[in-house]
């Protein structure tokens, strides 16, 4: 009689045999698949709850007008291109800030492709061209892809473009729109699966109106299938608008997670982003456009739930300066007065590595293996019909990665604070 574990030996060897060994594999083995682009922020992985972005995934960004979901997407571009990644916008509103775009890209603009499409349909022809060509040029999957599109709802339907050209006006508009963009959502989520790439789009809100009732609910526009298939979904809001006339202006923006298959729903963060310009010696203006991730990662570790509900304050004690503003003290890393980023580059430090890792355990950050530490290689078969897989490189330390504690486990299950009670902040 055969034990368990060889019935699952046997019917996996046939499985692989059938279908690949990249679509059958041990559950235990899935963590392989997970490997990512790293997120230089704290508070970025606390909210989506893992350290580095997983690729081959959907990310969507939505909100009211001007809650810097164009922005975020950039930056998103940014990291990704940072990494000697490439970068696809799809541009689809005709209305993209280039002093936006170059302030957040800024040096990587080199690296991004730049397509404006007219129809839905053309922005989804645009980005299928985009798979098709890297899939056959790039076949060793060695360069993580970005791709942009901004936004979902910002061109018509042919079907619709026709209409309105034929009668003037269209007061069902966005329904055929919907619908071209649920089955083309679905075949992304196959397109996607085993390469080193990732949609990020924009989805735009609006408020919902019934017949003659006013109400207060919104509603995204593309209807509801990009948060299907989305793995992590953000809703962004302006909390601190900014202010005219200041002399380093800058707006404080929160992200909340509104769906996410990567860690506990509705965490947020908070951050600021400045909008700052000079001027050359030739009369050039030079926009510069961040996002302080360094104040935002410090403001975490100083918010009061954290410091009550879990165990941060035992790893690292960081408080603000008492006497000077935008200074933090902490026994810890040995510093008395220092700015935001100098604490991150200190907890960052080689000899700071195990403070760090404790600190992302209590912060329910889950390690994933990085787009660098894995490899895509061939795995059996025959020459006619070999199978690939992906593989983790030698030398990759996987205890952080596989190994997870009963206790561990739990922690992930609590709920947030953010959860708990339920609020968010509007724009």
């Amino acid at each position: 009689m055969l034990e368990p574990a060889e019935v699952l030996e046997l019917l996996l060897t046939k499985a692989q045999a059938k279908f690949g060994k990249q679509n059958c594999y041990v559950a235990a083995d899935h963590y392989i698949r997970q490997f990512g682009i790293p997120l230089p922020s704290l508070a970025l992985q606390y909210m989506i709850g893992v350290e580095n972005l997983p690729l081959g995934r959907f990310y969507g960004f939505s909100g009211p007008p001007q809650s810097m979901k164009s922005s975020i997407v950039f930056w998103m571009l940014r990291n990704i291109m940072e990494q000697g990644g490439l970068g696809l916008l799809v541009e689809t509103e005709r209305k993209v800030s280039d002093t936006l775009m170059q302030g957040i890209i800024g040096p990587f603009l080199a690296q991004l492709l730049q397509f404006n499409a007219t129809t839905l349909e053309q922005a989804q022809e645009m980005i299928n061209t985009a798979f098709a060509f890297y899939k056959s040029n790039v076949p060793e999957r060695h360069l993580p892809y970005g791709i942009a599109w901004d936004s979902l709802r910002g061109v018509l339907s042919e079907q619709t473009s026709n209409k309105i050209d034929k009668e003037g006006h269209y007061t069902r508009q966005y329904s055929s729109e919907a619908h071209a963009i649920s089955p083309f959502f679905a075949k992304m989520v196959e397109e996607l699966s085993f390469w080193p790439m990732t949609l990020f789009f924009v989805q735009h809100e609006k408020k919902q109106q019934a017949e003659g009732q006013n109400t207060k609910g919104k509603t995204a526009l593309g209807g509801d299938a990009p948060k299907f298939h989305s793995t992590v979904l953000t809703r962004c809001g302006v909390l601190d608008k900014v202010k005219e006339g200041a002399a380093n202006p800058y707006a404080t923006v929160q992200f909340k997670t509104i769906k996410n298959n990567l860690g506990v729903l509705g965490k947020r963060c908070v951050v600021d982003i400045h909008f700052q310009q000079r001027v050359t010696e030739e009369g050039q203006t030079i926009h510069n456009y961040w996002f302080d991730w360094a104040k935002a990662d410090c403001d975490l570790l100083l918010s009061k739930h954290l410091a009550n509900k879990s165990g941060v304050k035992e790893v690292i004690n960081l408080e603000e300066h008492s006497s000077n503003k935008g200074y933090y003290r902490c026994p810890e890393l040995d510093t008395k007065k220092s700015t935001a980023s100098e604490v991150l580059e200190m907890l960052n430090a080689p000899e700071n590595t195990q403070m760090l890792s404790d600190l992302r355990k209590q912060l329910r950050i889950q390690r994933n293996l990085r787009f660098d530490e894995v490899e895509w290689v061939q795995d059996g078969g025959t020459a006619k019909n070999p199978m690939f897989d992906w593989k983790v490189k030698e030398g990759v330390d996987l205890k952080s990665v596989v190994s997870i504690s009963e206790e561990e486990f739990a922690m992930q299950e609590e709920p947030s604070d953010e959860v708990k009670d339920g609020k968010e902040a509007e724009s």
